[in-house]
């Protein structure tokens, strides 16, 4: 922070409480332009232009004919030459604007600071073109080939930092407008060690390093340029700029860190986990982007994707953001495609190949994420959903998210992602069909009606409906769990005390349901109301706490052991309930201290014969 001292005005003067505001407003917009800087790295910032603040025009396509400059010298570049000035385009890297130039359009600006000292520029650019002299940014003289400063391209695939009659060049891939993606761009002096230049392209550092420590000043007079180099030729950048930013110093490493993540989450610019100071970890550090509201770097990034050419998501609209909140997101580097889940959550039949993972520094709340399905196949619209990985252990246990699909983006807002959590996308199955004979834990369903047998049901999935085909016999083994029921065959529960039949939705029997031969249970689970039709059902055990409440319609349920109603359960029976009676005892209701039956109770008794005496017909329930 520097030092600011004024003089208050005379308090008996005219205009007095006017003037005073005006100072102390004016004195206040100084102390905050001082503290703000790239990734916060403010000690011997000497320039800084941003293509979102400053410009002259905000006008799309129009020509721009001052740039502010947001350092504490306030060297602004501007171009009086009406048919040389840079042109103005919005929503160019993430969102943010950036300036156009080309051989014939850059500003000039006074870049004397930088005279004979050591000095870290940076540039955040996107070529629109290659071939030789692309030259970025430059301190321009009329002296010997090579004297003045130039960074930029000097061929299509050739970086070049040149100065003091000397140069480093760094091979880079070849230019193609098909995969051209926005870069950092950075060159340093050091006088006691010599050049560096380097630049980063998706997550990629490249660099290159001299040993020449030639220096000497130039005279004065020279001109600065933004969007031409140092040669004394009309050769200019053919690309968007949209950020620059020079020191009169070295920057040490923690601080290229600072604004390598100042610069990824703004552009949505992957930088390597080293130079990024809230790194994912090494599988997921890929495509790294994120959302950002930190004051002393002068970010405000709410909405942000990643510039890459592979990435699909965007994140936004967070619910809680304040001053150093951060939400950092990077993938695997999965394919972009769907294939067969392999867990053993039924309720996802595929699932996409590629995780993202989230680092939280604050709190963002929570937030919209919005995926790109361009070109994407394998999936149904309305069978695709989010899934989110919320502590760690897979997608097993974890309930789907449903959003909004409307081609090419899916959509899914609200989601609460706390810190190291996964997510990817996945289509559903919310029905299966039973289309062989067998158990229910076999590869005996599909998920289409006349299918072949595809999926075994081996976990609780309260979302989707099963459906027993006509001609079909299936046997429940273990815990076999769904949403609505519908029995077209033969449904057999029961043939070990286990196995358990957990309905959360409707049951409708059209076929047979087979009376058990061993203490199964049907359990009535429900939130809302259920409902129960068709044929007989017999159970061994069944248990309600649906406070909601059961409702046996035209369905009897009878029961041979037990029937436990807790949780505040309701049943309904409409005379449809039966306790029955055999040999081995007679079905019975527990204790019904937290549940209610509503409805008469159908009580029959199993009485052996006998040769002679009397026959009970009837006995206490």
């Amino acid at each position: 922070m520097k030092n600011i001292s004024f003089t208050l005005p005379n308090p008996n003067t005219v205009n007095t409480m006017k003037t005073l505001l005006t100072t102390w407003f004016a004195a206040l917009m100084a102390v905050a332009s001082f503290a703000q800087a790239p990734g916060g790295v403010s000690t011997g910032l000497v320039s800084w232009f941003k293509a979102d603040a400053g410009t002259s025009t905000t006008s799309e396509g129009a020509a721009i004919a001052s740039w502010l400059d947001y350092s504490p010298l306030a060297k602004h570049a501007d171009q009086v030459t009406v048919a040389y000035r840079p042109l103005y385009y919005s929503n160019i890297i993430n969102g943010h604007p950036a300036v156009r130039t080309s051989s014939a359009r850059f500003f000039n600006v006074d870049w004397s600071i930088i005279n004979d000292t050591n000095y870290t520029i940076y540039a955040v650019t996107r070529r629109l073109a290659g071939g030789s002299f692309n030259h970025i940014l430059g301190i321009q003289g009329t002296a010997a080939s090579n004297s003045f400063l130039t960074l930029g391209y000097s061929g299509s695939s050739l970086v070049r930092h040149i100065q003091y009659g000397n140069m480093l060049s760094l091979s880079t891939e070849t230019y193609s407008a098909t995969t051209e993606i926005p870069t950092v761009m950075a060159c340093q002096f050091n006088e006691a060690i010599g050049k560096a230049v380097w630049r980063i392209r998706d997550g990629i550092k490249t660099s290159a390093t001299g040993t020449n420590k030639t220096h000497y000043p130039y005279p004065a007079g020279i001109r600065g340029h933004i969007g031409r180099g140092g040669e004394v030729y009309g050769y200019g950048f053919n690309g968007y700029i949209a950020e620059i930013f020079v020191y009169d110093r070295v920057l040490n490493n923690d601080e290229k860190a600072r604004i390598n993540t100042y610069l990824s989450v703004k552009y949505g610019l992957s930088v390597p986990s080293s130079e990024h100071q809230y790194a994912l970890d090494a599988t997921h550090h890929n495509d790294v982007f994120g959302i950002a509201q930190d004051n002393t770097f002068a970010l405000a990034q709410s909405t942000s994707e990643s510039v890459s050419l592979d990435d699909i998501l965007r994140i936004s609209s967070p619910s809680d953001f304040g001053n150093g909140d951060y939400l950092i997101c990077g993938n695997d580097n999965g394919a972009v495609t769907f294939g067969a889940f392999a867990g053993s959550n039924c309720s996802i039949s595929r699932v996409m190949a590629r995780d993202w993972k989230f680092n939280h520094i604050g709190d963002c709340g929570t937030v919209e994420l919005r995926f790109d399905l361009t070109g994407v196949s394998g999936f149904n619209s309305g069978d695709l959903r989010l899934v989110v990985d919320l502590d760690g252990d897979g997608y097993d246990d974890e309930t789907p998210l449903t959003g909004v699909y409307a081609a090419p983006f899916f959509t899914v807002s609200g989601v609460t992602l706390p810190d190291d959590a996964k997510i990817t996308l996945c289509s559903v199955n919310t029905h299966y069909y039973a289309v062989s004979n067998g158990v229910s834990d076999g590869i005996i369903w599909s998920s289409t009606p006349d299918g072949a047998a595809e999926f075994a049901l081996t976990n609780t999935c309260p979302s989707i409906d099963l459906t027993v085909n006509a001609g079909i016999t299936l046997q429940v083994n273990g815990v076999l769990t769904c949403r609505n029921l519908t029995v077209d065959g033969i449904l057999n529960l029961g043939d070990d005390q286990s196995d358990n039949l957990i309905v959360h939705g409707d049951i409708q029997v059209n076929g047979s349901w087979i009376s058990p031969s061993a203490p199964g249970s049907l359990s009535f689970h429900g939130d809302a109301a259920q409902s129960v039709s068709g044929g007989v059902i017999s159970v061994y055990n069944a248990d309600i706490t649906n406070a909601a409440g059961v409702t046996l319609n035209n369905t009897r349920l009878d029961i041979r052991y037990n029937l436990a109603i807790t949780a505040a359960g309701v049943l309904n029976t409409n005379g449809k309930l039966k306790l029955v009676s055999n040999v081995n005892g007679t079905g019975e209701i527990q204790s019904l201290e937290d549940g209610t039956i509503n409805g008469t109770v159908q009580v029959f008794r199993y009485r052996p014969a006998v040769g002679a005496g009397w026959v009970n017909l009837c006995s206490p329930v």
